[in-house]
C-alpha cells in the first residue's frame, strides 16, 4: 500500500453525508439496544462525497457502462431488498482501495478521523447529545462484513438477488444486464454489508476494475 493514499468514494450525484443518509433511508441506524434508548440516525457533519467527474478515468468509464446497463432499473427497482426496508441503488467508484475491500468500503464511507453526530431523525435540525464517535466507528468496524461473490452465478437474476430465493432467482429482477458487465469487467467480486446489529446501513455489490479501483453499486 502507498503511504498516505486512502480510499475515496465518488458518486454520480455528489452530496453530503447527511443527504446520502436521507436518500438511503437513514444510513447508520444502530439497533436501540446497542447505544441505548436515545440512539438515532448517525451521520458525518461536514463530509462531502465527491462527484464521478473526479474519479479515475478508467473506473469512471466502467461505472458509466454499468450505469447504462442498469437502464431505468436504478430509478424504478429496489436494489437492497430486506425486512428493514428497501432502497434504490447508484453506481459508485472507490479509488485507492488497496487489497482489502472491507477496509476500503468502510474508509470510503467513513474516512479516518471523521466526527460523528446523531439525530433522532435525519431530517431534524437538532443534534443529539452525548455522541460517542469512537465507539460508533469501532462498532461499525466490528459489524461490517464482506462476502466473496462470483457475479457469473447471478447472470439470470441479477447481483442483488439471494440465490436461495426460489421466487426471484429464475428471472431478471432488473439488473441482469448490469451484472453481466460486472462479471466480465470486474474481478475479486464481493458484497459489503453490515450485521443485523445495524438496522439500516450501506451495502455495496462490486469488484475490482483493471486500474485497481473498486466499481460497484451502493444501496
Amino acid at each position: 500500500a502507498v503511504i498516505g493514499v486512502v480510499p475515496k468514494l465518488y458518486l454520480n450525484a455528489p452530496c453530503s453525508s447527511v443527504d446520502l443518509s436521507k436518500r438511503k433511508s437513514k444510513f447508520w441506524l444502530p439497533r436501540f439496544s446497542i447505544f441505548g434508548s436515545e440512539t438515532g440516525t448517525w451521520f458525518l457533519p461536514g463530509l462531502q462525497y465527491q462527484g464521478m467527474d473526479a474519479a479515475p478515468e478508467a473506473a469512471r468509464s466502467l461505472a458509466k457502462e454499468i450505469h447504462e446497463a442498469c437502464g431505468d432499473a436504478l430509478e424504478n427497482e429496489d436494489v437492497h431488498l430486506g425486512d428493514d426496508g428497501s432502497n434504490r441503488g447508484e453506481v459508485i467508484v472507490i479509488a485507492n482501495p488497496g487489497e482489502d475491500p472491507k477496509r476500503a468500503c468502510l474508509l470510503a464511507l467513513v474516512p479516518k478521523g471523521s466526527t460523528w453526530a446523531a439525530k433522532k431523525d435525519v431530517t431534524s435540525n437538532i443534534d443529539m447529545e452525548s455522541v460517542d464517535g469512537l465507539a460508533m466507528t469501532k462498532f461499525l468496524n466490528d459489524h461490517s462484513e464482506i462476502e466473496q461473490k462470483d457475479w457469473n452465478d447471478y447472470l439470470v437474476c441479477g447481483f442483488n438477488i439471494d440465490l436461495d430465493d426460489d421466487e426471484r432467482v429464475g428471472e431478471d429482477c432488473g439488473f441482469a444486464a448490469a451484472t453481466k458487465v460486472m462479471s466480465e469487467k470486474l474481478k475479486h467480486h464481493f458484497q459489503f454489508s453490515f450485521s443485523d446489529a445495524v438496522v439500516c446501513a450501506p451495502e455495496i455489490w462490486g469488484g475490482y476494475a483493471e486500474d485497481g479501483s473498486i466499481v460497484g453499486i451502493l444501496s
